[in-house]
C-alpha cells in the first residue's frame, strides 16, 4: 500500500516522530487541513482551561495528535534502517469492510485520531459542557444539530449523549456535524469522501449500525465486525492513554513523569502487556498513574475552579447568541463553532475567586462487573442524580454572585466531584449561611444516592469529615490547624441527619455495632449523642465521632475537641461542642472550664459575637456542651 504523505513532529524528550499516511488517512488529513482544523489543533491547548491554572501546561492538541500517530506508526513500522522491529500481535495489518472500502486497522485508528480530535473546541471539555448544557435547554438549537446529523444512528447517538449529559463524548457529535457540513464542498472532487469518513466515525461510536442497512451482511458478519471493533478500540485507547500521560505529566504539575521513550525503544516487547492484556501489571500501573493525574491535574481543586468559571462564561455567551438568533441556522452555527474566539478565554481564578475557600468533594461509584448497568454507569448516575439540574439548582440556591459549584464526573466513570468556591465579594455572614445550606444538601444527596440500590457508592462519610474541617477553617482564624485524631487507627464515619433525633439514633446505633472503640472514647461519644438529643434541633445536623486535635502553625498542640457538630436552621449555622471528663470528682467543673477555654481562646472563632459564657454551657450526664449560633455578627 503506497504512502501518500508523511507527517513529522519533534516531541520534547522523544525527538522526531513521524507517521506515514496512506490513501484513506491522507484524505482525512487533507480534509482537516483544507478546512482549517489542523491550524486550529495547533492553537488549541491540549488541557483546555487547565492552562489558565498551570501555565506551563502549554502543549497543543496537535502535539497530542502527532504523538498518537507517532506511537501508532512505531507499532506498525517497517523502518528497519532505523533499527525498529515491527510489533507482532497487534493485528494492525488486518482489514475490515466499511462501505465499499477495506481499510486496515492501522488506517482506521489513524482516521479516528484525526477525526475525533477535529471535534474538540478550544477549552475542550469545559466549552463542550457549556454547549451541551445550552443544547439541552434550547429545543431550537437542539433541533438544528439533530437535523444536521447524517444518519438515524448518529441522531440516536446524539439524543443519548444529550439525555445522559455525556460531556466526554460530545466532541464526537461535533465531528459528525463538521463532516456533513463539508459534504457539498467535496461533491464534485470526491463525492464519496465525507460519507466514507462518517462511516469510519460511526464504526467508533455506534458499531455495527454502519452495516445494518446492507442485506449482504448476516449476524456472523456483525459479530466479527464487533470483535474487530473491540480490538481496535482497545489499541486506540492505549495509544491515546500513553500519549496524554506522557505529555500531561511532562508539562503538568505532577512530581512524576511517564517515561514513554523507554516504551518506544522496546515497543515490540511491550505489545502484549501494554496493548492486549488489560490485566497485566504494566496496564494496571498505567491505570493507577492515570488516576493520579486525574486527581492532581484534570480534576484538581484549581482545575475545577477554572472549569466552572469557563462553563458559566461560555453558557452566557452562547445564550446571548441564541437570544439574537445568530446561531439558529446550521451554517451560522458552523461559523460560530469554528471561531475560536467564542470559546478561548484567558483569565486567572485569582481575579474572581477566594482560593482559600476552594474544596472538592469526591464520590466514588462502582458496580458489579456483571451488572447490566456497568457499561453506562457513569451516564446513568450522572443522569439520575449528579446532573446539570443539580448543578444549576445549587448555584441558583446559593447565589451565582456568591459562589460557584461544579458537578463533574471523572472521564474514567468511577468518581463524581462536587467542586465549591466562594467569590471574593461574598461576605462572611453570607458564607456561613451558604455553608449551612451546603451541609443540608450533602446530607440529602447521600440519602438520595443510597436509595438507588443499583449503585455501590462510598465516600460520603469522607465528604462529611472534609466538610467539618473545612467549616472549622472558615469560622476560625487562620493560625489554627485542625487534624483528626483517630483512636485505634479507626476512621470513624461522620454522621448526618435531618434533625437531632435521627442523628442521635444513627450515632447510638453506630456505637452499638462498633466493638473496637475503647471505653474512654465511647464515653465521649455517648456524651455527644446525649447532647445532640438535648439540643432538639429541627434541621440538618452533622456530627463528627473522631476527636479533633487543634494545632498552631508550628504544629504545637493547643487542645483537642471531644465532640463537635454543626446544625443549620432558619439561615443560621450552629456550632455544637462537647467536653467529657471521666474522673469521679470535679468532672463537671473541669469540663466547663475546658469548654470555655476551647471556645473563647483556643479555637479563635472569627466572629465577634462569639463569647461563650457560663450560662451558655449545658450539662448532660456528667458532661457539658454548648450549642451556639456563629453567624450573628462577624468581626
Amino acid at each position: 500500500m503506497p504512502v501518500k504523505a508523511t507527517l513529522k513532529y519533534h516531541v520534547p524528550g522523544l525527538g522526531e516522530l513521524k507517521s506515514d499516511l496512506y490513501e484513506n488517512s491522507s484524505k482525512a488529513y487533507n480534509l482537516l487541513k483544507e478546512n482549517g482544523h489542523i491550524d486550529r489543533l495547533k492553537s488549541i491547548d491540549q488541557l483546555g482551561v487547565i492552562r489558565n491554572v498551570y501555565e506551563g501546561a502549554h502543549h497543543s492538541r496537535w502535539e497530542y495528535v502527532m504523538l498518537q500517530l507517532g506511537v501508532l506508526h512505531r507499532l506498525n513500522t517497517t523502518d528497519f534502517d532505523l533499527g525498529f522491529k515491527p510489533s507482532k500481535g497487534t493485528g494492525l495489518s488486518s482489514n475490515v469492510s466499511i462501505g465499499n472500502n477495506k481499510p486496515t486497522y492501522f488506517e482506521i485508528i489513524q482516521m479516528w485520531i484525526l477525526l475525533l480530535n477535529m471535534g474538540h473546541l478550544p477549552g475542550t471539555f469545559s466549552s463542550e459542557k457549556a454547549l451541551i448544557k445550552c443544547i439541552k435547554e434550547d429545543s431550537k438549537l437542539q433541533k438544528i444539530v439533530y437535523d444536521s446529523l447524517p444518519s438515524e444512528g448518529t441522531k440516536k447517538y446524539f439524543e443519548k449523549i444529550i439525555e445522559n449529559e455525556s460531556i466526554y463524548e460530545f466532541h464526537k457529535v461535533l465531528s459528525f456535524f463538521y463532516l456533513i457540513k463539508y459534504k457539498e464542498k467535496y461533491a464534485e472532487s470526491d463525492p464519496d469522501l465525507t460519507e466514507y469518513l462518517i462511516k469510519i466515525l460511526e464504526y467508533n461510536c455506534i458499531g455495527s449500525y454502519v452495516i445494518d442497512k446492507y442485506q449482504e451482511y448476516d449476524d456472523s458478519d456483525k459479530e466479527a465486525f464487533e470483535r474487530a471493533r473491540k480490538h481496535l478500540k482497545q489499541i486506540f485507547f492505549k495509544v491515546r492513554q500513553i500519549s496524554y500521560l506522557y505529555l500531561d505529566s511532562k508539562y503538568g504539575p505532577t512530581p512524576f513523569n511517564f517515561e514513554l521513550e523507554t516504551v518506544l525503544i522496546n515497543l515490540p516487547e511491550y505489545v502484549n502487556n501494554l496493548f492486549i492484556d488489560g490485566d497485566s501489571y504494566i496496564s494496571q500501573s498505567i491505570s493507577d498513574f492515570d488516576k493520579l493525574l486525574s486527581a492532581t491535574i484534570y480534576l484538581s481543586e484549581d482545575s475545577l475552579q477554572a472549569h466552572g468559571l469557563h462553563v458559566r462564561k461560555t453558557v452566557d455567551h452562547i445564550k446571548n447568541q441564541c437570544i439574537d438568533e445568530s446561531i439558529y441556522d446550521s451554517d451560522r452555527l458552523l461559523e460560530f463553532l469554528k471561531d475560536s474566539s467564542n470559546f478561548q478565554y484567558k483569565y486567572s481564578c485569582l481575579e474572581y475567586l477566594d482560593t482559600n475557600t476552594k474544596i472538592k468533594f469526591s464520590i466514588n461509584t462502582s458496580l458489579p462487573n456483571n451488572s447490566e448497568y456497568a457499561f453506562d454507569k457513569h451516564d446513568r448516575i450522572f443522569k439520575d442524580i449528579l446532573n446539570f439540574d443539580l448543578e444549576n439548582c445549587l448555584n441558583t440556591k446559593y447565589g451565582i454572585k456568591e459562589c460557584i459549584v461544579s458537578v463533574e464526573p471523572s472521564i474514567k466513570q468511577d468518581t463524581f466531584n462536587i467542586a465549591f468556591s466562594f467569590f471574593k465579594s461574598c461576605t462572611t455572614v453570607k458564607r456561613l449561611e451558604i455553608l449551612g445550606e451546603l451541609m443540608g444538601d450533602l446530607i440529602r444527596l447521600k440519602e438520595l444516592v443510597h436509595k438507588q440500590q443499583i449503585y455501590h457508592v462510598n465516600g460520603f462519610e469522607k465528604i462529611y469529615s472534609k466538610f467539618i474541617l473545612y467549616t472549622l477553617n472558615q469560622i476560625c482564624r487562620n493560625d489554627c490547624i485542625f487534624k483528626y485524631n483517630n483512636y485505634d487507627v479507626l476512621d470513624l464515619p461522620c454522621i448526618g441527619g435531618f434533625d437531632s433525633t435521627q442523628t442521635s439514633e444513627k450515632l447510638m446505633k453506630f456505637l452499638e455495632e462498633s466493638t473496637l472503640i475503647n471505653n474512654s472514647r465511647r464515653h465521649e461519644l455517648i456524651s455527644l449523642g446525649n447532647a445532640i438529643q438535648e439540643v432538639c434541633h429541627n434541621g440538618p445536623i452533622l456530627v463528627c465521632p473522631n476527636q479533633i486535635k487543634v494545632l498552631d502553625r508550628k504544629r504545637n498542640e493547643l487542645t483537642d475537641i471531644d465532640g463537635i457538630g454543626f446544625g443549620y436552621k432558619d439561615k443560621r449555622l450552629y456550632l455544637l461542642i462537647t467536653e467529657a471528663k471521666k474522673q469521679k470528682i470535679g468532672c463537671i467543673a473541669d469540663a466547663r472550664k475546658q469548654l470555655l477555654l476551647n471556645v473563647n481562646e483556643k479555637l479563635k472563632i472569627n466572629c465577634s459575637g462569639i463569647n461563650l459564657k457560663e450560662e451558655d454551657i449545658k450539662t448532660t450526664h456528667k458532661n457539658v456542651y454548648c450549642y451556639i449560633p456563629i453567624n450573628d455578627e462577624v468581626s
